[in-house]
């Protein structure tokens, strides 16, 4: 595949290309392994569909502020970026390994938890913050590992720049989001609990149980602390944004 290569961080060249294994696929385009001979490090080429190119446009605006910022270990933002020949934008991301509990630091399954819970909400916070985004596609599929263990967030395709105070009422029945009108920001906290529940529960009961049901499979599953209870009811409450939620768990855990 031949490739016209607008911006490029790595040593790596890309303009031509051969694509391997299909390893994903969205709403906004699908995603390759690449297979290259001069390619040393494991990378992935994401191709959007026409008229697709919100991702694209979102890195190319802010990738040198990522890049540079105290959060670029935390996303897994794309090494290049230019258009195809057939005029398909497209990004190109590291390889990295799939998300694994056991990986995250913590001598308990609970303090596990947290720390991942924790990460999770500092990357929503400097993008909110530094940013003015918001990211709308919080899921066990967009959390991805480096080879140091590492926690990546991948894929913000749902990412939304906002103002102070926007409101948010889900247009579709989307299982990571809530179904009742609120804040826009309380949306990534929302989804947390989500993934969360996703790492010990089955997508289906996700759907068509509530909150408070997937919390009694919580409990029983991972024998939770009090404390713990208190974060994952606050994460569904819709009542706190990912700063007064870091906060919280800084009041019972550091």
């Amino acid at each position: 595949m031949l490739l016209n290569i607008e911006y490029n961080r790595s040593s790596t060249k890309f303009n031509n290309i051969e694509i391997g294994d299909l390893i994903g696929e969205g709403s906004t385009g699908k995603v390759y392994k690449i297979k290259n001979k001069d390619n040393e490090n494991k990378n992935v080429i994401k191709i959007f569909k026409e008229n697709n190119r919100f991702e694209y446009d979102f890195y190319k605006n802010f990738i040198n502020e990522i890049s540079k910022s105290y959060m670029a270990k935390s996303i897994g933002y794309p090494i290049a970026y230019g258009v195809s020949k057939s005029k398909n934008k497209i990004l190109i991301f590291k390889l990295y390994n799939k998300f694994n509990l056991n990986y995250v630091k913590g001598f308990s399954t609970e303090k596990k938890l947290i720390n991942l819970i924790y990460d999770i909400l500092r990357v929503e916070i400097f993008l909110e913050e530094k940013l003015q985004c918001v990211n709308l596609d919080i899921k066990l599929n967009n959390i991805m590992m480096d080879d140091e263990y590492n926690i990546k967030i991948i894929d913000l395709g749902l990412i939304k720049q906002f103002i102070k105070g926007d409101m948010f009422y889900s247009y579709k029945n989307y299982f990571a989001w809530p179904v009742s009108k609120c804040l826009l920001t309380t949306i990534p906290v929302y989804s947390i609990f989500i993934l969360i529940s996703q790492l010990f529960i089955d997508l289906e009961t996700i759907k068509n149980k509530n909150n408070l049901f997937l919390l009694k499979i919580l409990k029983n599953i991972i024998n939770y602390s009090n404390k713990f209870e208190i974060i994952l009811t606050n994460l569904f409450s819709l009542k706190y944004n990912s700063e007064k939620m870091i906060s919280l768990i800084n009041k019972y855990y550091y």
